[in-house]
């Protein structure tokens, strides 16, 4: 084993909604279950990679994207091309939020919009109140998302109508989140499919995996099928993100995009969100 994986928080209930870009703009129910975000640290390799799961669904935290807390029990993530709602129970110990936000606060980009009073003032359970929340949250997560560097609908034309929709990106996501952990947990991933990724104001250290090590292998190489360099699809940081970041180089994207599988069948049971949030 190569890779020292550490469980950072962990509750039993949760929702997951995706918030879709396609037309008509769907909240989609992804997952109800446990919920847990999991630090993978390499052992050989100055390297490490923070995610999100319920389930087997996955999805990956990091110091370029954002998490949003909007409401007492509710947050938002902000990736590109990739809008997440997490909502856990009404039932859920206050001090239990308190430690996730800190999670969030050390391994994202975390705002707390709530704290500020600027958040949504209602329940967490309200009915349609994803369908509500969206036009408050999506902007400000957009906009964070520029001054990170990042275009937050990026998305690869080349790339087949139902392959480019948000709920197949979804799924991508979660296989390349799946096969980055697993390929540090089996020292696969070396130094030779990796760059850095340094801020001025860096500390030393570790380097946190960026958010274009997952998205470059979910958006099929954009920036190869286009014949345009990573560094040319990565947008001006207005922000100082104080800690030194990698991705995957050329030889680790085609490595990646050779094993990633479109062709998977989704598992069922998850469907839009009607008129009301099922009650957790």
């Amino acid at each position: 084993m190569s890779t020292l994986l550490t469980k950072l928080f962990c509750f039993q209930t949760s929702a997951l909604i995706l918030m879709e870009y396609d037309d008509g703009q769907k909240q989609r129910l992804m997952r109800l279950g446990q919920f847990s975000v999991n630090l993978a640290m390499h052992i050989n390799c100055p390297i490490l990679a923070t995610f999100c799961s319920i389930d087997e669904f996955q999805w990956p935290l990091t110091k370029d994207s954002v998490v949003i807390r909007i409401a007492k029990r509710t947050f938002a993530f902000a990736l590109p091309g990739l809008l997440y709602g997490l909502q856990f129970p009404i039932t859920s110990p206050s001090q239990l939020i308190h430690t996730l936000a800190k999670v969030f606060m050390k391994y994202g980009h975390y705002k707390d919009i709530n704290d500020k009073g600027q958040g949504y003032q209602v329940e967490d359970n309200e009915p349609n109140m994803w369908n509500k929340l969206r036009a408050q949250v999506e902007p400000m997560a957009h906009e964070t998302l520029k001054r990170l560097g990042q275009f937050p609908r990026v998305t690869n034309i080349c790339l087949l109508q139902n392959q480019n929709s948000c709920y197949s990106k979804a799924h991508r996501m979660s296989r390349c989140t799946n096969m980055i952990i697993n390929s540090m947990r089996n020292g696969t991933l070396t130094n030779n499919f990796v760059k850095f990724i340094v801020d001025n104001n860096a500390r030393e250290g570790n380097a946190y995996a960026s958010i274009h090590a997952f998205i470059s292998v979910v958006e099929y190489g954009i920036e190869l099928s286009w014949g345009v360099s990573d560094e040319d699809s990565i947008g001006v940081c207005s922000q100082d993100i104080g800690v030194k970041l990698w991705c995957l180089n050329e030889d680790g994207i085609f490595a990646f995009i050779l094993s990633l599988d479109c062709g998977e069948k989704f598992d069922k049971g998850e469907g839009e969100i009607g008129m009301s949030l099922i009650n957790l």
